[in-house]
């Protein structure tokens, strides 16, 4: 495939990389762009054959917020208010769109703030579930839905746009959608974060085939700007443990020599007490932005 941000036909074999989170079959080349440095998966499988990669437990779709046990219902409700906070500090209450809404906490949380909200879902079940907490979804592809131009304030795509066939095209999509002055914002994992570099093959940001594109900050402003979308902030809001503690486990799961200790080590990642004991480093990496993931602010120019 040629690259979907420079256009060039010039990439050479990056990493190859298999699904580590659910274990599918199969093996994946990453190439890296020698005109632009975009990382990207070429060649890509079809939709039908991606659907398999995307089982009902998927973390995009897990139980609506109000279906979680008291405590982790809290964590997840501490980070859906900083997402909140990133439009709500920016803009007063108006109309927004969620591109790959999931079960539509988001939406839920920016409702109770004033906004206008309406979700995009292409997984059915998802979508059902977003519904039954009364949101607005409409399913299917953003490209392919008819929207009207300028009709929103902002356009959310939470670790979305790695996963769109043709990100700039999506980007552009979503600059006719907004506004003039309108924001989108956009969050991705940063492969030129120290997780990224440190942790290469074994890293969660990759997360191949899913991910077709890794972004670094570099990369992630080119295609925003291309798209008419002009940066004004980019953010480490998340300190996610969750996402370090999954790279940890395919590392253990790559090194230690037996299974029972790969269970354990599994058990200690998963342990509230791990979660606890990291969250003060990733406040830190956070501050002086080398977080993992990357939320960037754009206008609509």
């Amino acid at each position: 495939m040629p690259c979907l941000l420079c256009g060039a036909d010039d990439a050479a074999l990056w990493r190859w990389g298999r699904d580590r989170l659910h274990g599918r079959p199969g093996w994946f080349r990453l190439v890296r762009c020698r005109r632009c440095g975009l990382v990207y998966l070429s060649p890509r499988p079809s939709r039908d054959a991606l659907l398999a990669f995307y089982p009902d437990d998927y973390v995009s779709y897990r139980p609506p917020l109000a279906a979680e046990p008291p405590l982790r219902r809290w964590e997840r409700g501490l980070g859906l208010a900083r997402r909140c906070s990133v439009l709500t500090r920016r803009l007063p209450p108006g109309r927004l769109l969620d591109v790959g809404c999931g079960t539509g906490d988001f939406l839920v949380a920016m409702a109770e703030r004033g906004w206008r909200g309406v979700g995009v879902e292409l997984q059915p079940w998802a979508a059902r579930r977003a519904r039954q907490q009364g949101v607005w979804v409409l399913p299917g592809d953003l490209l392919d839905l008819p929207l009207r131009a300028g009709a929103f304030d902002a356009v959310t795509l939470w670790d979305v746009l790695e996963h769109l066939p043709d990100p700039r095209v999506a980007l552009e999509r979503v600059r006719g959608l907004l506004r003039p002055g309108g924001l989108a914002v956009v969050s991705v994992p940063r492969l030129d974060s120290p997780e990224g570099r440190l942790f290469g093959a074994s890293w969660a940001g990759l997360d191949v085939p899913r991910h077709f594109t890794v972004f670094t900050r570099a990369t992630l402003e080119r295609m925003l700007d291309t798209a008419g979308l002009r940066v004004e902030a980019v953010e480490d809001r998340s300190g996610r443990w969750s996402a370090c503690a999954i790279t940890l486990r395919f590392l253990a799961e790559a090194r230690l020599p037996t299974p029972g200790l790969r269970r354990a080590a599994a058990a200690v990642l998963g342990a509230r007490a791990a979660r606890l004991a990291a969250w003060p480093v990733f406040q830190v990496l956070a501050a002086r932005g080398w977080g993992a993931t990357m939320t960037v602010v754009a206008r609509a120019e």
